[in-house]
C-alpha cells in the first residue's frame, strides 16, 4: 500500500460530455479502472469539481452540467474539491487536505489535459509533490488549429520534460517508483 499516494481525478463532469468526447465511454471505463485499482490499493481517490462562474456556463453548480460523471461517481469516503479555477489548489482546500494525510505523491487524470490537470500537475511539482499524469489522445478536444491528439502530447512532452512523469492507463501503478 502506498499510503502517501492518492489518485486526483480533475473535472470528469457530466456536462464535459456534452461536447465530443472521442471515445468517451471507453475512457470512462479507463477511469473507472484506474479508480478500482487505487481503492484496491487502499489509495485514497480525491476527486476535483470545477464550478463556472456564470450561471450560464455548463460546470456552474446549479446546471445539471455540474455532476461529477456518475459512471466514476465517488462513494462515501471519498474527498470532492471543488474549484473556481483552472488550478485545483488555487483557493481551494487540496493542498490542506493532501497534508493532512500525508499524500506526497499524486497519480492526476481527468479533464482537460490542457486545461485544469496542466495547471493543477504544475501547482501540485512547485508544491512539492511527485506527480504522476496517466493520459492519453481522449483527455482533450479538438481545438480550432490543432487536434485534441496534439494537445495530449504537447502536454505530455512539457510534463515529461519539466515536472512529472507521464503514463498511459495500462501502465499505471501506485508506487510511482
Amino acid at each position: 500500500m502506498a499510503t502517501d499516494t492518492a489518485l486526483l481525478i480533475v473535472d470528469v463532469q457530466v456536462g464535459l460530455f456534452e461536447r465530443s468526447v472521442i471515445e468517451a465511454r471507453d475512457l470512462l471505463e479507463r477511469i473507472r479502472d484506474l479508480i478500482a485499482d487505487a481503492r484496491a490499493a487502499r489509495i485514497p481517490v480525491i476527486y476535483v469539481q470545477h464550478c463556472g462562474s456564470s450561471h450560464g456556463h455548463t460546470l456552474h453548480p446549479d446546471r445539471p452540467g455540474w455532476q461529477i460523471h456518475p459512471a466514476i461517481a465517488p462513494q462515501p469516503g471519498d474527498v470532492i474539491i471543488e474549484k473556481r479555477f483552472l488550478d485545483a489548489f488555487k483557493q481551494t482546500e487540496l493542498r490542506r487536505e493532501l497534508d493532512a494525510r500525508g499524500i506526497r505523491r499524486l497519480i492526476v487524470t481527468g479533464l482537460q489535459t490542457e486545461m485544469g490537470v496542466d495547471a493543477t500537475c504544475r501547482s501540485a511539482q512547485r508544491l512539492g509533490y511527485e506527480v504522476m499524469l496517466v493520459t492519453d489522445q481522449r483527455l482533450a478536444f479538438d481545438a480550432e488549429t490543432v487536434s485534441a491528439r496534439g494537445l495530449v502530447e504537447r502536454e505530455m512532452a512539457l510534463i515529461r520534460e519539466g515536472y512529472g512523469k507521464v503514463t498511459y492507463p495500462a501502465h499505471t501503478t501506485f508506487s510511482l517508483s
